[in-house]
């Protein structure tokens, strides 16, 4: 299988953050495409030879994926992104308060997929939300600060409310998700097609445009 060379739905979708170093967040329903496009950027940035760290919520974490976008140099690329489940939501914190230390100068990308995962069920087990959102709250600034200082480009997903829950349309914890990061992404699947909204953006000229894009076994491609 030849290596991905189609990343320009990628870029117009995440921004000049992917190479220059910021905090993006994307989120959306499940199924929309969030953590293909975090596979996918972890494939490419693998295979240019730079390291990823990759911090996940999934059960299992979805390594065939990988092994669909870049067949015979499986070896290669898994040998630069690593792997850590998130347990809970304490040993996220722990681990982002410490994230610094895995810097190194081959480490360009860094995802934490699905942030708003273990925040759900400590709130669900009746943790004081003040003092969650607190915590989440200071995630999300050293997240920011490491990419801004370290010029290393973090992704972050989030999930939708469920149908349960008030405004479930918007992100979980929207205040705090969407205060710090540099840029903000929305996916949504409507008939069939998947949409990319720019909904935060350093280039205000950017803010609510709609990107359409596709998911194959090669990952994210244009659509017309």
């Amino acid at each position: 299988m030849k290596r991905i060379t189609n990343y320009s739905k990628l870029h117009s979708i995440l921004g000049d953050e992917i190479n220059s170093g910021g905090l993006i967040l994307v989120y959306g329903e499940a199924g929309t495409g969030k953590t293909a496009i975090a596979i996918q950027l972890s494939v490419s940035f693998a295979l240019e030879g730079y390291k990823v760290l990759y911090l996940t919520t999934e059960h299992p974490f979805a390594a065939e994926r990988i092994a669909d976008m870049i067949g015979d140099e499986i070896k290669n690329v898994g040998e630069r992104i690593y792997v850590i489940k998130l347990r809970n939501f304490r040993q996220q914190l722990e681990l982002i308060d410490k994230l610094e230390m895995f810097i190194t100068p081959k480490l360009r990308f860094i995802v934490i997929d699905t942030i708003t995962d273990n925040y759900r069920e400590i709130i669900a087990e009746g943790a004081d939300v003040i003092k969650v959102n607190m915590m989440l709250n200071r995630q999300l600034a050293t997240l920011l600060y490491i990419a801004k200082t370290k010029k290393v480009a973090i992704m972050i997903t989030g999930q939708m409310r469920g149908a349960l829950e008030d405004e479930r349309d918007e992100i979980v914890a929207s205040k705090v998700m969407k205060y710090w990061p540099d840029r903000i992404v929305r996916l949504e699947k409507i008939g069939g097609r998947r949409i990319a909204t720019i909904e935060k953006s350093k280039n205000k000229e950017e803010i609510d445009r709609k990107i359409f894009f596709k998911i194959t076994e090669r990952g994210i491609v244009d659509e017309y």
